[in-house]
């Protein structure tokens, strides 16, 4: 029998990825010789809301204007750029899927960034890096994949400092219903383990953490699903897009999250937490 992590992993990995990109960069006109992080985000924010949503994070940590932050499942790196190029923040990424972590550091090079983004296959369950080495950690859409999200607050509280800031913007239930697979995060339901607001507050209480605000976003991602299908519905697909992550049945997954979005059933949430 596979397990939780195995199952995760098997969602995820995607030999073609790196060319795909560049072949969408190409086919967009876009240069490899001047890329942007900026020009990356169609395909690498992988997460409602694209760079907009990486900004609620970003801003989340006004009060750190530098230090050194750790994104959490970070993926091919999108956020991690983002932040760093927009602020003075260094970021060490960690993510269980070696194709994303073997693109993100391709792409870092190529938008010359690997000295101030760092990316490393980790589990985020079980941490190795030492006792408050970070200013502040942030996951985006992440726990949807982590069954034991009490071992993973309880490490993450471990590697921040005193005061040191945790952000979340997950996708969260809001009551208990069945979802519609495949999703972009889980085929099944095997691999899925989408938890409510309230599981999430009373987790974060218990291992260390005072929550200092919750935001639903359930608006701004519709908002966000419709321009989607809009401009897809005119021009089809771009050469560039979250499709290339998401595989091929990207429409079907998208359709399943934004109907659930609509029926009030999930809504992506933005926490901020406090290191107790």
């Amino acid at each position: 029998l596979m397990s939780n992590k195995d199952k995760v992993l098997e969602h995820y990995t995607n030999d073609n990825l790196l060319q795909n990109i560049i072949s969408g960069l190409e086919a967009s006109g876009i240069s490899l010789d001047s890329l942007t992080p900026n020009q990356l985000s169609a395909v690498d924010e992988f997460h409602i809301g694209g760079t907009e949503a990486t900004d609620f994070v970003l801003e989340a940590f006004e009060g750190i204007t530098k230090g050194h932050i750790l994104d959490i499942g970070c993926g091919i790196g999108g956020p991690a750029r983002h932040i760093s190029s927009k602020s003075s923040l260094s970021v060490t990424g960690i993510d269980l899927t070696p194709s994303f972590i073997r693109v993100g550091e391709s792409l870092n090079k190529l938008v010359d960034m690997d000295d101030t983004v760092n990316l490393s296959v980790a589990n985020a369950t079980d941490l190795t890096f030492g006792e408050q080495q970070f200013d502040g950690a942030y996951m985006i859409h992440v726990g949807m994949n982590i069954q034991d999200k009490s071992s993973l607050f309880r490490n993450i509280n471990k590697i921040l400092r005193e005061k040191g800031l945790f952000v979340i913007y997950d996708v969260m239930k809001t009551r208990n219903a069945e979802l519609d697979f495949p999703l972009p995060w889980a085929t099944d339901e095997r691999s899925s383990s989408v938890s409510s607001k309230i599981d999430y507050l009373d987790l974060l209480n218990e291992n260390g953490f005072a929550v200092l605000r919750t935001e639903s976003k359930r608006q701004f991602a519709i908002s966000f699903f419709e321009q989607m299908t809009l401009r897809n519905s005119e021009n089809g697909p771009p050469p560039l897009g979250l499709h290339l992550v998401i595989g091929e049945n990207a429409p079907i997954k998208m359709k399943n999250v934004y109907d659930k979005l609509v029926s009030g059933i999930l809504e992506p949430v933005l926490m901020v937490a406090q290191k107790k």
